[in-house]
């Protein structure tokens, strides 16, 4: 299963709606780094990793004081 296919999943059963609420890997009980990283797949605007991926769903709208995303919403 892909990460975009996944989350949707995951988000379905935790009633969450990935596209208005933000969430953390954790709140959906994804193992994040099965995938890489999260942020490989925002923007090389938001994130610096960002421009490794071409594939682009989604977007960082929560940094920790380091400034690394910790919360995404998934983009249409």
């Amino acid at each position: 299963m892909n990460l975009k296919k996944e989350i949707i999943q995951r988000a379905k059963e935790k009633n969450i709606d990935p596209y208005k609420e933000p969430f953390r890997p954790s709140c959906l009980s994804i193992n994040s780094s099965k995938y890489g990283s999260f942020s490989d797949y925002c923007s090389k605007e938001d994130t610096c990793s960002g421009k490794w991926n071409d594939n682009i769903f989604l977007k960082a709208v929560e940094f920790n004081n380091g400034g690394r995303p910790v919360k995404y919403i998934l983009l249409k």
